[in-house]
């Protein structure tokens, strides 16, 4: 089991399975990590139920994909 959440703490995860986990050196992984490298861990997605915050999507743009969706960010853990 791998566990993990976001810096804050407000939003956590786990899944059962690792997919792929891969390794990339480029600049923009490297910028955005502030490390020599990057590390993404891939799972599939049923392991993985995603939580789309809806609240400033496009009027015309409909989800349909059955995943919970949030008008907004749980208060105290919204984006800088």
């Amino acid at each position: 089991m791998v566990e993990g959440s976001c810096l804050r703490g407000g939003i956590a995860f786990e899944v059962d399975e690792v997919a792929m986990i891969s390794v990339c050196h480029c600049s923009l992984c490297r910028k955005s990590r502030g490390s020599a490298f990057g590390t993404t861990a891939s799972v599939r997605a049923p392991a993985f139920p995603l939580h789309i915050f809806v609240g400033s999507r496009a009027p015309w743009w409909e989800i349909t994909d059955g995943a919970p969706q949030f008008e907004e960010w749980v208060p105290g853990y919204e984006p800088e």
